[in-house]
């Protein structure tokens, strides 16, 4: 049992890029919560390109650090959806945090084709928004009507607030011109 996240570097300039590979599987076998490649800039595109299509096709979040903050992050509220203009709307608010020091850094937008989302499924992130809006906008093209919505919030070490469900119920709203 670890109580503190363990995240390998990788010394990418030196290495191989099939021991790169063989290294990233050996990480996740073991359990252990994620690598850092250094540096990143030594990897060409095609390197690149082959990591993100291979061992990181979906994004993943930061290892959370309890012991750093240990308030309670409020869930995101009054969780809405809307369309404008061909586009979706996601709002949404959140009560600031009353630690010192601490703040929201991002909001995660999840989505599942039913009412419960697997939060521990990098697959199941739709967005990562940053903590500074309250607002979401996509492409209508780009969700099916079938997904449903969760949001949560991280704040300034990645501890994750409780899940919020967007509403199912989309308000169509035309623009003002």
């Amino acid at each position: 049992n670890i109580d503190r996240p363990i995240t390998p570097g990788l010394g990418v300039w030196t290495l191989p890029f099939s021991e790169i590979l063989e290294e990233i599987d050996d990480v996740r076998n073991t359990g252990l919560s994620g690598v850092v490649l250094f540096a990143m800039s030594s990897l060409d595109s095609a390197r690149w390109d082959s990591l993100k299509n291979e061992r990181f096709q979906y994004p993943a979040i930061p290892p959370a650090l309890p012991w750093k903050f240990r308030e309670d992050i409020p869930a995101p509220a009054n969780c809405s959806l809307s369309f404008m203009n061909e586009k979706l709307v996601f709002n949404w608010q959140t009560k600031p945090l009353k630690n010192r020091g601490n703040f929201i850094r991002n909001y995660i937008i999840y989505s599942s084709q039913s009412d419960s989302v697997d939060t521990t499924d990098g697959s199941s992130i739709f967005a990562i928004i940053p903590g500074n809006t309250e607002q979401y906008i996509i492409e209508k093209d780009t969700f099916t009507d079938k997904q449903r919505f969760f949001i949560s919030a991280l704040d300034a070490a990645n501890n994750e607030s409780r899940i919020s469900k967007f509403s199912t119920e989309v308000e169509t709203m035309e623009s003002e011109k």
